[in-house]
């Protein structure tokens, strides 16, 4: 077997949605919350906000404004 072959096994493999992954990031372990994107929940929810109040940036039809930061970070 060559030294380059790996076993490949898929990362992402969550049945939940978008919005479904960052209700349940934002209700569970802190630490968990860093780890997946890469601030702690307490700076995600003042960054959402002041995004909310500073720009136009708003929940759409389909994506609410956390899961549209959470896809960015």
């Amino acid at each position: 077997m060559p030294t380059w072959f790996f076993f490949k096994q898929p990362y992402h493999t969550s049945a939940l949605t978008g919005q479904m992954w960052v209700t349940e990031l934002l209700g569970g372990n802190p630490r968990c919350f860093k780890d997946q994107l890469g601030m702690d929940k307490h700076v995600f929810l003042k960054f959402a906000r002041k995004l909310f109040t500073m720009t136009s940036a708003n929940h759409s039809q389909h994506v609410d404004l956390a899961e549209k930061v959470a896809i960015f970070l």
